[in-house]
């Protein structure tokens, strides 16, 4: 088995100056989706990973960053026929409590 991990934003989604809170939001980057196309039809598995310390502190719920993902995927699979599996960090960058660590 072969894994690629990819960073959500600025990778394979458009990076913005707001935060991504909802699916209309969402923005590929060219090519993102051919180019996990191509590594899944060479034998990869790719998983996009990303860094979310906004549901940490409340500015988004876990819900919505799900339905982002759920989303970010279905398209991915629309537009390229690609598959995906997601994970995201939902802690701050350093961690001052467990329950700043949100079941990370």
């Amino acid at each position: 088995m072969k894994l690629v991990l990819l960073d959500r934003d600025g990778v394979v989604v458009v990076n913005r100056a707001t935060n991504i809170k909802e699916p209309a939001d969402l923005a590929l980057i060219q090519g993102a989706a051919e180019g996990i196309r191509r590594l899944n039809e060479a034998g990869f598995i790719v998983s996009i990973c990303t860094n979310q310390p906004e549901v940490a502190r409340g500015a988004m719920s876990r819900a919505q960053l799900d339905q982002v993902h759920d989303a970010l995927e279905r398209r991915l699979r629309d537009e390229a026929r690609s598959s995906t599996g997601s994970s995201a960090a939902r802690h701050f960058g350093s961690v001052r409590t467990e329950s700043q660590q949100a079941g990370c």
